[in-house]
């Protein structure tokens, strides 16, 4: 069976006007014809390489440099791979043949090359095929100048931390076995829950409980709000209270009508997780793009529950809850 490849961006701003929330989200794609890509080679000299995060609303920015040019890239775990800004990269474009669609409809080209050197802190990549598609009007809402998104194939190699209270992005070289080369003397077995995860085409999933119902849902640190498909289960949908209607607005200017609200409780990895704001949406194309079913995505209210390891040899996630 042929594997869609693909590049989904999902960035939603969140402005309540009146009764009506407007979100906007640059096109959330996928390329229509195969594209296969391979899994980048690091190299790291270091057994932990610690990044700062900077919090712009509830985006997570890191620095990092593409052949000698540093600036800031989202985190992205959404995305399977790097995606760079059009606006920065426009004349190294190698390839035009891809055509995107999303959620919003039919988008723009997607256009790849490959990217020589590239640095995130004291590990180094080279020969990176990645994507190249417009974020301006990421750049425009959040007001900084975003160079692209670091997506999932990065970080297949290592275990990932993610502390978005503390504000730093750790990444561990791992042994044979999966274990850290380096070890942290603070949360040595204090983890809150450790659970499976499923890593499919370089996206993340894992199970949640909603309601008595078990659910698949895609963790996602670039989504600024958690996401419920339309067509989940009734008994996940009574969960749900519902706040206002809302609009998801592609960069094409094409609309998509979604329902704001909170889940009134979440479990996952056993901990009750209570009142995380969540939009309703038609994740349809979603589901198309990673070429698996699921049920909804985890993101930023999620990660703000508690530092969050990701361990992508031994494909477990553990959480470290905040005290408050």
């Amino acid at each position: 069976m042929k594997k869609l490849y693909f590049l989904i961006i999902l960035s939603l701003v969140f402005n309540v006007i009146k009764l009506e929330a407007s979100i906007f989200a640059n096109p959330l794609s996928f390329k229509l014809k195969p594209h296969s890509k391979a899994t980048p080679i690091p190299k790291c000299g270091v057994a932990k390489v610690d990044l700062p995060i900077k919090q712009v609303q509830n985006l997570l920015i890191i620095q990092a440099t593409i052949e000698g040019q540093t600036g800031n890239f989202i985190l992205d775990t959404g995305a399977p791979y790097l995606v760079l800004n059009k606006t920065y990269f426009r004349n190294a474009i190698q390839n035009r043949s891809m055509v995107s669609a999303g959620v919003t409809g039919v988008g723009a080209e997607i256009e790849s090359i490959i990217v020589k050197s590239f640095m995130l802190g004291e590990i180094q990549y080279k020969d990176i095929d990645a994507d190249v598609v417009n974020l301006s009007a990421i750049e425009n809402s959040k007001g900084i100048k975003i160079l692209g998104l670091l997506g999932t194939n990065l970080f297949t190699s290592f275990e990932i931390s993610i502390d978005a209270r503390l504000g730093m992005f750790s990444i561990y070289k791992l042994d044979k076995a999966g274990m850290p080369l380096f070890r942290d003397s603070i949360k040595v077995d204090s983890a809150t829950f450790t659970l499976p995860i499923i890593v499919k085409n370089d996206i993340v999933f894992l199970e949640t409980k909603i309601n008595g119902k078990v659910i698949m849902m895609c963790f996602d640190s670039a989504a600024e709000v958690n996401m419920l498909n339309t067509g989940v289960s009734k008994k996940v949908i009574e969960y749900f209270v519902v706040s206002k209607r809302a609009s998801l607005v592609g960069s094409t200017g094409a609309k998509s009508q979604v329902i704001s609200g909170v889940i009134k409780e979440t479990i996952i990895g056993g901990v009750k997780f209570n009142v995380m704001p969540t939009y309703l949406a038609s994740l349809t194309n979603l589901q198309m793009v990673y070429d698996n079913y699921f049920d909804g995505m985890l993101g930023f209210p999620f990660l703000f529950k508690g530092s969050v390891k990701i361990n992508f040899v031994k494909n477990e996630l553990k959480m470290y809850q905040y005290v408050n």
